[in-house]
């Protein structure tokens, strides 16, 4: 992202971090496994196999995000 205003969005679980950028008019998604991952270094986001958990993760941050008037 460029130099303008980030805002960074995420759902934590036990196992899996969910995170949304927004800058910019620009969108990214990551997901960690923070089991496998606690340091976050590698993103799962385009992983077939976890395809599914994106999306459950993605439906709840956007619930929330929609109940907070977001």
């Amino acid at each position: 992202f460029g130099g303008g205003k980030v805002v960074e969005r995420a759902m934590v679980e036990q196992r899996y971090k969910y995170v949304r950028l927004h800058a910019e008019g620009h969108t990214e998604e990551m997901l960690f496994d923070l089991e496998q991952d606690p340091d976050e270094r590698v993103n799962l986001m385009r992983r077939p196999a976890l395809q599914t958990e994106v999306e459950r993760l993605r439906g709840l941050m956007d619930a929330e995000l929609s109940r907070l008037g977001e």
